[in-house]
């Protein structure tokens, strides 16, 4: 099977095409004048904005030389020297740094029209609000000539976001369980009905802050949440979630999305595993890498049109690196074993021609190189 191509289930395919429609973003409908428009404002703000951000990455590399500090550590300064147990603790204390920036990414890829996510504003900060800002210009601006490195994981973020969002609003099911929430904002923004429940699942640190965030904002978050705190390398969160009202004997979508590349292999499988317990009919929405991502040597020497090593490297500054992806077309395989059923599967390119092409002009392989897969499963 090729990720490149959309698989749908034979005999299913009006079912999962239902299933993963989604009306036309504003990026798909936008005229010419809006789009000469967002030319003209990135080109009055970028230079500036891009600027100003130069100016505080260099400020922040002086003051760290000055206290003898490594000149970049990314996102977080102590991660580089963390010993991985220790670094292990400190993740369930701390805000995930990928959490940060996925949030970063969605509130561009809304400004830019190429996502729905319009509270991922309220999880930025001053800085991540910038950067924010300037990438939805600049993906405005003229999405088709930039560099294929950069517009891999923009454009895979709002992807997956749409299909996500695609399964929760087109499925009936009254429980949704996202895995590895971060600053997800499903349960508030989209068109629930009022018996639906969502189940968050994260790290304590990463959740505490969405939890402050979300009550210090309650009227622009109004829905019916349970949060529950989660270490995915020791807790079994399916006790965890049967405790606080999760009904296994009834269906409910899965979503695991932007989770399983920064677990080891043993945790995904058992992740995996674990929600192949729920109710029959139930389904799995899970995005992954190949594994040259998780591979240092293969980063070394895959093409840089592939996009791994420059999203790998950033991640691994960030103290977060890339630690799972599945070998080429082993995944149907893997959850065949577990007791799924493969309902669909895409990769970068074909989601893109689902959600993001319609206006794009040239081919999508000259535009969108392949980031990562998302894939959808039932339980059988």
């Amino acid at each position: 099977m090729d990720p490149s191509n959309a698989f749908y289930a034979p005999g299913r395919e009006k079912y999962v095409q239902a299933l993963v429609h989604r009306p036309f973003t504003r990026d798909q409908l936008l005229t010419f004048p809006e789009k000469l428009l967002h030319a003209v404002v990135a080109a009055i703000l970028l230079v500036p904005c891009s600027l100003v951000t130069i100016v505080f990455v260099a400020l922040r590399m002086l003051v760290r030389k000055l206290k003898g500090l490594p000149i970049y550590a990314g996102f977080h300064d102590t991660m580089m020297t963390l010993s991985e147990e220790k670094h292990h603790e400190t993740l369930k204390i701390r805000v995930s740094s990928t959490a940060r920036f996925i949030g970063t990414l969605r509130f561009g890829t809304w400004l830019s029209g190429m996502a729905h996510d319009h509270l991922a504003v309220h999880f930025l900060t001053a800085d991540t609000f910038l950067l924010g800002g300037v990438l939805s210009l600049v993906r405005a601006a003229n999405f088709s000539r930039l560099p294929r490195r950069t517009i891999g994981p923009f454009a895979y973020v709002a992807n997956r976001t749409q299909i996500c969002d695609a399964v929760v609003e087109n499925s009936s099911f009254d429980q949704i369980v996202i895995l590895g929430a971060g600053f997800d904002s499903r349960a508030y923004r989209l068109k629930n009905p009022a018996s639906r429940v969502f189940f968050e699942v994260d790290i304590s640190g990463t959740q505490e802050e969405k939890i402050r965030i979300v009550e210090a904002n309650k009227a622009s978050f109004q829905g019916n949440v349970v949060f529950c705190q989660v270490d995915f390398t020791c807790d079994n969160f399916i006790e965890r979630l049967q405790a606080n009202g999760l009904d296994l004997s009834r269906k409910a979508v899965f979503i695991i999305e932007g989770l399983t590349y920064y677990l080891e292999r043993p945790v995904v499988e058992k992740l995996f595993k674990d929600v192949s317990r729920a109710a029959k009919g139930s389904l799995l929405v899970v995005d992954y890498f190949e594994d040259v991502w998780s591979d240092e040597e293969a980063q070394r020497v895959a093409s840089e049109r592939k996009g791994g090593p420059v999203l790998a490297r950033v991640l691994r500054r960030a103290g977060e690196p890339i630690k799972f992806g599945f070998k080429h077309n082993e995944s149907p395989a893997v959850f065949e074993k577990l007791g799924y059923k493969l309902l669909f599967n895409a990769g970068q390119r074909e989601l893109s021609r689902l959600y993001l092409t319609r206006v794009q002009s040239g081919k999508v392989e000259d535009v969108v190189p392949e980031v990562g897969h998302v894939c959808i499963y039932e339980v059988a």
